[in-house]
């Protein structure tokens, strides 16, 4: 996600945005891509990884040392705990999936339409929607559906409070997926072919997708309609291709992430994070406040595993000599804490810093509306999995009960 323009205010949802944009269409991606109708965002097809890009989770892994997966969207969160999808914070529109609307809803399993529990091993989280799957089992979203993103085939329900079946505009349910990912106003999906599928969404996403032509191997939506990826011709340097123009200087990238208004790669010969966009709270992370068109490189930081773009801030996932002296690294916008760091002043930090209590992180996630930020480690030879989430908490999208925001990392307890 990672586009909308929003204030310190900006997980809640834009009012007035959906009803332009009911006509749902879907998108087929392969080698060639294929219009089938439109919408788009956060991807990444590494497989293997627990990594989230923008939300997105990549592992298929139902095993102990994978066991809590994380997904910060709006001002939802929601993790993978033994394969049950829980989800807590606002549920105005469902998007905690419990089948309710009460909000803020505390941290429960998502459901299905019978209040059956919805059994997942990745998940994703956009604006107001989420989105999980379990190994090759059909992919089910959640929450606001205002622009089609549930992928329910009816536009005109508004949201829905449960886990639901995303169908295909050329029938059938969408299966054996690689990964998900839910956006402001869409969703994109990884399948084992190779496919990208999407749904909601906007017009620039569908003609960047109709112009791509090249095998994607990491893509991500930012809000409504901007979206970037790495994409390669067979044989040659993976580059980046981005709906709003192509940045320059960015050889050989391996993860991305859109965020508000600005965007961050992670490449591949050495983990440096290069940003470019917005930087009016200094989230391109090179000592400035200066924007760019073109990539900069985030002060300090080398061998990254993986970068997120939130609203108006960014967060490097670092490692370490092992996986348990992995740290995290954030920078830009603290007017809610989401960096890890108490908001005070002009709360904008121009270089990247470490965030406390996060020894051994293993993942991160944050999103284009989102002005939180949570991180999971720990798991096989690291220690007993744990995930924790700092930064606004006005919809107890942090923890119980709602405050003003919470600068610690927090340490979430999932239902058994």
């Amino acid at each position: 996600m990672s586009t909308s323009s929003l204030e310190s205010s900006g997980e809640n949802k834009p009012a007035g945005r959906a009803s332009s944009r009911r006509t749902k269409r879907w998108i087929g991606v392969a080698a060639a891509i294929i219009v089938v109708a439109g919408g788009a965002v956060a991807i990444a097809v590494t497989q293997g990884s627990d990594s989230q890009r923008s939300g997105t989770v990549i592992s298929g892994s139902t095993s102990a040392a994978a066991s809590m997966k994380i997904a910060a969207g709006g001002s939802t969160s929601c993790l993978v705990y033994y394969s049950n999808i829980e989800c807590w914070g606002d549920n105005s529109q469902g998007q905690a999936g419990n089948d309710t609307l009460t909000t803020p809803a505390a941290i429960g399993k998502v459901k299905t339409s019978s209040s059956a529990i919805f059994g997942g091993n990745s998940v994703s989280a956009g604006l107001a929607h989420g989105c999980g799957f379990y190994g090759v089992s059909a992919v089910f979203c959640w929450g606001s559906n205002d622009n089609g993103q549930v992928g329910s085939g009816n536009s005109y329900t508004p949201e829905y409070s449960f886990a639901n079946p995303v169908t295909k505009s050329t029938g059938g349910l969408l299966t054996n997926l690689l990964a998900v990912s839910a956006g402001d106003d869409g969703t994109c999906a990884v399948t084992a072919a190779k496919e990208v599928w999407c749904w909601g969404g906007g017009d620039n996403v569908a003609r960047l997708y109709s112009a791509a032509g090249n095998p994607v191997t990491a893509l991500s939506y930012g809000g409504v309609g901007n979206v970037c990826m790495v994409t390669a011709p067979l044989g040659q340097t993976p580059y980046v291709f981005c709906s709003g123009g192509n940045p320059s200087g960015i050889p050989e990238p391996r993860a991305i992430s859109v965020g508000g208004d600005h965007s961050c790669v992670v490449l591949a010969a050495d983990g440096a994070v290069k940003c470019w966009g917005d930087n009016t709270y200094g989230q391109l992370g090179n000592g400035t406040t200066t924007a760019s068109p073109g990539s900069l490189q985030s002060a300090g930081i080398t061998n990254a595993i993986d970068v997120v773009a939130g609203l108006k801030h960014t967060c490097a996932l670092i490692a370490g000599s092992t996986a348990a002296a992995n740290t995290v690294k954030c920078w830009g916008d603290y007017s809610a804490a989401q960096i890890g760091q108490t908001p005070g002043g002009i709360s904008k930090q121009t270089t990247p810093i470490e965030v406390a209590g996060l020894l051994g992180a293993t993942a991160i996630s944050t999103s284009s509306g989102s002005l939180h930020t949570c991180a999971s480690g720990g798991g096989g030879g690291a220690g007993v999995p744990w995930v924790k989430c700092w930064g606004l908490n006005t919809s107890a999208q942090v923890s119980s009960p709602a405050s003003a925001f919470i600068a610690t990392p927090v340490k979430i307890t999932p239902v058994p």
